[in-house]
């Protein structure tokens, strides 16, 4: 992706007046290979934003829409997974850039622009879930953790018990 896509996600923020604004951003698959090692090669999602401006900071809020391709962790099969997220940020002015809690950001009052492609692509991650499981395998994951819980559970007993028992002798 080149440097014209690349400022399709950047916000000229010194131009803004303050008061409300509102951005939409289309996060095609070209998007994610602007991110090194993403988990997430395909998708298609639209974000909305609304942006609110005043003299001290700068609040955003997200919101995420769409569908990414994952892989499934048991049968590898690709899918479709739906996406829906809202997340907001805020940015208060000060002397440097940097992060000062996962939804404060303090920014030079200098900037010329922000780049909101780090935050989409930070919230679409997030929204993945940790096992990626098919839809054809949705009602069976439920079904194999009861029965690993069951197995762990039998094997904990089993492996206390004779423990248990050789203390008891000791104690006599």
């Amino acid at each position: 992706m080149g440097k014209k896509e690349q400022s399709l996600y950047k916000i000229d923020i010194q131009g803004l007046a303050f008061k409300e604004h509102i951005f939409e951003f289309e996060v095609v698959s070209a998007f994610f290979s602007l991110f090194e090692n993403s988990p997430v090669s395909v998708g298609n999602c639209y974000c909305k934003s609304v942006l609110t401006k005043t003299e001290t900071m700068i609040s955003i809020s997200f919101e995420i829409k769409g569908s990414v391709e994952l892989i499934c962790d048991r049968s590898l099969k690709k899918f479709n997974y739906p996406i829906l997220t809202k997340n907001n940020v805020i940015f208060k002015y000060g002397d440097e850039w940097q992060e000062l809690d996962d939804e404060l950001y303090e920014i030079p009052s200098n900037l010329d622009q922000l780049d909101v492609a780090p935050f989409i692509y930070e919230f679409i991650i997030l929204a993945l879930p940790m096992k990626k499981l098919h839809p054809d395998f949705a009602e069976n994951s439920e079904i194999d953790e009861v029965i690993y819980s069951t197995e762990s559970e039998k094997k904990e007993e089993n492996t206390l018990n004779p423990m248990w028992e050789n203390l008891k002798k000791l104690k006599k």
